[in-house]
């Protein structure tokens, strides 16, 4: 037997981390695939060594708390931060379920329109939007909601300029204006980052992450976090930032990357 053997199974395609290690080699770096399917990579430069295995730099405890939205929103509530208004429901099959009667009864008298999502996934998986209430797309967007988590998250759709925005250890790195397909996203002035500022700083802090991406939307009411990650993907926005940007982005990354080395 040996560890350097993986399953299939388990093999992960993380671009985002594909190009932090592309970076780094043109850096000067050398990186070494450690097992055959590429989980764990051994960097070096000079008298510099480490093994990295992805490039989330929060603490176990930060990540933990950011990739569940539930707990991301009720801490920033207790921030006196914007988030969509909304609730949730435990789904599976324990004493603590709420029951399928339970649900519908709150979306037959729900104030429209209304997102349904679970509480753990990314990239928008499992999320349906909808108009007015129809018992039979409720049932298969909460069958849906289930492949992903046991919390189903019910929130006010707001309409409003979305905003894309990353940031190190509360400094923003950059911000993406996103329109309606099929204009693609563009990169904000210095000046229009700023409008985050103490948002991104003061969640920052108080959840303790050092790699963020926030979601935001703006209408002229109110700004809204609609979520935090705590490891932001490039490689789906990377072509809308300048090479700049992305240096910089990634240069951050190296610093924390040999932080507190020797």
């Amino acid at each position: 037997m040996s560890y350097r053997r993986c399953t299939e199974q388990h093999r992960l395609t993380r671009k985002h981390f594909c190009m932090f290690l592309e970076f780094l080699t043109e850096r000067g770096y050398t990186v070494s695939a450690i097992d055959d399917y590429s989980l764990l990579y051994k960097i070096e430069r000079g008298s510099f060594s480490r093994f990295v295995s992805d490039i989330d730099f929060n603490s176990a405890a930060a990540a933990k708390l950011l990739k569940d939205k539930l707990l991301t929103y009720l801490v920033l509530q207790d921030l006196e931060i914007c988030v969509p208004t909304g609730t949730y429901f435990l789904l599976g099959n324990h004493q603590y379920s709420d029951s399928p009667e339970q649900i519908m009864g709150f979306l037959k008298t729900a104030q429209y329109p209304l997102i349904l999502k679970p509480n753990d996934s990314s990239l928008g998986k499992g999320l349906t939007v909808f108009r007015n209430y129809n018992q039979q797309r409720a049932e298969r967007a909460i069958a849906k909601v289930k492949q992903y988590s046991e919390i189903l998250i019910i929130q006010e759709y707001i309409s409003g300029q979305e905003y894309r925005v990353v940031a190190v250890e509360g400094e923003i790195i950059f911000a993406l204006k996103k329109y309606k397909r099929p204009q693609p996203p563009k990169e904000t002035s210095w000046l229009d980052r700023q409008f985050f500022r103490d948002i991104v700083q003061k969640s920052m802090k108080h959840t303790g992450s050092t790699v963020c991406g926030f979601d935001f939307i703006v209408d002229r009411y109110s700004t809204k976090v609609l979520e935090v990650n705590s490891n932001p993907f490039m490689f789906r926005i990377v072509e809308y930032l300048s090479e700049t940007t992305v240096n910089r982005y990634f240069l951050k990354l190296e610093q924390l990357l040999r932080m507190n080395y020797g």
